[in-house]
């Protein structure tokens, strides 16, 4: 019964680090998304008129 409690542990540990890790990546993407300007082949069509 203590290794299955182990095991389940380990199982529950493993499963955080990965929501993380994945939580953390999708927060630099939406950082990064946020900061990027506009390219300049779009400001080709973007005359201000």
């Amino acid at each position: 019964m203590e290794l299955r409690k182990a095991l389940f542990d380990l199982c529950c540990a493993y499963a955080e680090a990965r929501i993380h890790v994945a939580q953390e990546a999708m927060q630099q993407a939406q950082q990064a998304d946020n900061t990027e300007e506009k390219s300049s082949a779009g400001d080709k069509y973007e005359t201000g008129r």
